[in-house]
């Protein structure tokens, strides 16, 4: 009994440790602010015109939605509450919170139900001038904000997770200022900006995070210092961003539509300059052939026999649409077949929520950042030696990258050299001149020689390469592979003058 005090306080101790993560926690809430900035964006394009929301109320729902998520799965992660127990807590919020969303955007007059919400839901599936209700697409953002907090309060949060989830944000603004355009909306700037800010800050977080954790988990790097420095650059990068695109847009960009049409004009003028003497010709030339062509009786000839050609083809098509056009007649209805596939998307999104609810374990630290471990901080470097760390993380891995092309042409190379033996080998065989198996290259080197005796270097040079590529040496630079080919090159040319003398001998005799 008395080492009872002592483990309560030690997991009391623990508690208060897993709870109180800031670089983590901020981290984790700047890449909420990241997700949001885009969904909220692409909810305002799919939904928010049919609900009259606008675009404060979009933001209020969705982050409220995710914020509820990450903090109900995070407290229950702090709880060490039973997997099943979360899995069912986690799916009853989630249904009842679609239910609050349903009553308060479709149903407000009347008594919600869940037949009621099912047959509305059928009834939008079958409109076939609707391609997606709107109770699909409210319930699809919020199952995905949903999973989005519970994946982000269990796992463990690095920058690479953090570039990521940049990436992905940035491909969905790309697709959504695409589809913007051609529907002629404006106001993605305020989105971008915020996405731009929030994942840099996110970033910086992440990092500051982990080197918390690697060095001990106890040590209290939270400084408000880096938080100022984090926060002014990431929001110096934002205002930037947001300044460059305005002035792109109004003062800028006129300039460069007047510099573009006056450069279009000029290539215009000095186009028509050249062209215009040729095309005069081309038309004279064709006059005239036009001209022989019809008075010549084979040319009227080939026309008719094109135009039968051209008619039978025109019936084969035109036989082909009637037998398309009556087998589609001849199809039953198929309005079932929307409804069926929407439903299937309905329960591939119940799924992943399932799944995502089991709220797997916090990966440790060492294996999901063995690379990590030997990161550090200096804490007088601040943000800037963070950032210069980053980039040379960046800078370390474009360089492996390249690493990785360059083996990759110099086994190409290799490659290259086993050919070029082997098409020599040939050539030996033809000349009556084969290498048995059991000589080797240099054994077979004299009787090279004596077959090709003007070309003792390119032998040498084509051999020696063969030999350090069969045993396992790569080229080093490109120049090596082109030596050998110029050196088989030659080697192939007296070939093929030795082959001109046997053909001419054998026809002497």
């Amino acid at each position: 009994m008395a080492g009872r005090p002592s483990e309560i306080h030690e997991i009391f101790d623990s508690f208060l440790h897993l709870s109180w993560r800031p670089w983590r926690e901020l981290s984790a809430i700047a890449m909420m602010l990241m997700e949001l900035s885009w969904i909220v964006a692409w909810f305002q394009f799919l939904a928010a015109p049919e609900l009259f929301l606008t675009l404060g109320e979009s933001s209020l729902f969705l982050g409220l939605w995710i914020a509820i998520a990450y903090s109900l799965a995070r407290g229950m992660h702090f709880l060490h509450l039973h997997e099943n127990a979360r899995r069912v807590i986690m799916l009853t919020v989630f249904l009842v919170g679609v239910l609050v969303l349903l009553k308060i955007f479709f149903y407000a007059d009347s008594l919600i139900k869940a037949g009621t919400i099912l047959v509305s839901i059928n009834d939008a599936f079958k409109n076939a001038e609707q391609l997606l209700p709107v109770e699909i697409i409210v319930i699809s953002f919020a199952g995905y904000l949903w999973t989005r907090g519970m994946s982000l309060a269990s796992v463990w949060i690095d920058a690479r997770h953090a570039v990521h989830r940049f990436r992905l944000g940035a491909v969905m603004l790309l697709a959504l200022g695409i589809c913007s355009a051609l529907r002629r909306v404006e106001g993605l700037t305020i989105g971008i900006v915020l996405y731009l800010f929030s994942s840099l800050l996110a970033i910086g977080a992440a990092r500051a995070a982990t080197i918390e954790l690697l060095r001990g988990g106890r040590a209290r790097l939270f400084d408000i210092g880096w938080l100022l420095s984090m926060t002014v650059a990431s929001t110096g990068v934002a205002v930037l961003a947001w300044f460059l695109g305005n002035f792109a847009a109004v003062e800028f960009g006129d300039l460069v539509v007047a510099a573009f049409y006056f450069l279009l004009r000029v290539l215009l003028i000095l186009g028509l300059l050249i062209v215009s003497p040729l095309v005069f010709i081309v038309l004279l030339l064709f006059s005239l052939l036009d001209n022989k062509l019809q008075t010549s009786p084979l040319f009227q000839e080939i026309q008719e026999q094109v135009a039968l050609v051209l008619e039978q083809v025109m019936e084969i098509l035109s036989g082909i649409g009637s037998l398309i056009q009556g087998f589609w007649e001849s199809l039953p209805p198929l309005t079932f077949v929307k409804p069926v596939v929407l439903w299937l998307f309905v329960g591939l999104l119940l799924m992943l929520i399932l799944r995502t609810a089991n709220l797997p374990r916090r990966r440790s630290v060492f294996r999901e950042g063995a690379s990590g471990t030997t990161e550090s901080i200096s804490d007088s470097g601040g943000v800037g030696a963070w950032f210069r760390q980053m980039l040379g993380s960046s800078v370390g891995a474009l360089s492996e990258r390249l690493s990785m092309l360059r083996r990759g042409g110099r086994l190409f190379g290799a490659m290259r050299v086993r050919v070029i033996y082997a098409s020599l080998m040939r050539l030996c065989e033809e000349f009556g001149c084969p290498r048995r198996k059991v000589q080797t290259p240099l054994e077979f080197l004299p009787s090279l020689r004596g077959l090709f005796p003007n070309h003792f270097d390119e032998i040498e040079l084509i051999t020696e390469a063969y030999n350090r590529v069969r045993y396992g040496e790569l080229p080093e630079v490109r120049r090596d592979i082109q030596r050998v080919e110029e050196a088989w090159r030659r080697v192939r040319e007296q070939a093929k003058n030795l082959r001109l003398a046997q053909e001419y001998l054998g026809n002497e005799t």
